[in-house]
């Protein structure tokens, strides 16, 4: 990314994201942003282009080529802290944040009885699965090969949350955490971290995105 985003060659950006992309991003004002993949690479554009306007309006010596490399560590820094304006206006227990607990706690229990119907029940039908060392891809196919993997192997794994964002209309929600897997059979005794998506049901919230990876052992 970080040849292809610092040049004006911002076109190249279509060779290294993945067609099927997602950005959730969190606003000033908790408001969910999501962008596909055009929808990203346009907001750089539109970044870089508005740029060149306030450099040509407000410098003492306007530049109407800008370095986009400044141009887009100025804005990520932005967002960077914007993320976390928007984590910290989400801190507070609210009956949203307790029922996205309620997934986790769910995840656990179904988890520790073995149950991998449960665990896949939590998931959409068209769940967007991210997994390392793997193509991503859409459908239950994915989490039900892992959940039956850990539940038939007689498995122990866990989630804790360590992050967790919310849109202020409360539409889609972030939740970030840790993993814990150990499954004798198999000699594994693993941490990871894991991603997930969620959008609310009647009931409480369904899994529409589910990214993990293993952390590496040195």
């Amino acid at each position: 990314m970080d040849e292809a985003g610092t040049t004006n060659d911002i076109n190249a950006l279509h060779q290294i994201y993945h067609d099927d992309m997602r950005i959730h991003m969190i606003d000033t004002d908790d408001n969910m942003v999501q962008h596909d993949k055009p929808g990203f690479i346009a907001m750089l554009e539109g970044m870089i282009d508005a740029n060149r306007g306030a450099s040509n309006t407000l410098s003492p010596n306007p530049n109407p080529n800008p370095n986009p490399k400044e141009v887009l560590n100025m804005k990520f820094a932005i967002f960077l802290a914007t993320l976390a304006l928007g984590a910290s206006g989400t801190l507070a227990d609210t009956p949203a944040q307790d029922s996205l607990r309620a997934v986790n706690n769910t995840f656990n229990a179904a988890a520790a009885a073995g149950d991998a119907d449960a665990l896949t029940n939590l998931c959409v039908d068209d769940t967007l699965w991210i997994a390392q060392g793997t193509p991503v891809s859409q459908g239950l196919a994915g989490p039900c090969q892992l959940f039956e993997f850990v539940t038939a192997n007689k498995g122990h794994v866990a989630h804790t949350i360590d992050h967790l964002f919310v849109s202020k209309d409360e539409t889609l929600a972030v939740m970030i955490g840790s993993v814990e897997a150990v499954v004798e059979s198999v000699g594994m005794d693993a941490t990871g971290t894991y991603l997930f998506v969620l959008e609310p049901n009647d009931e409480g919230w369904d899994i529409v995105t589910d990214m993990w990876h293993q952390h590496v052992v040195e």
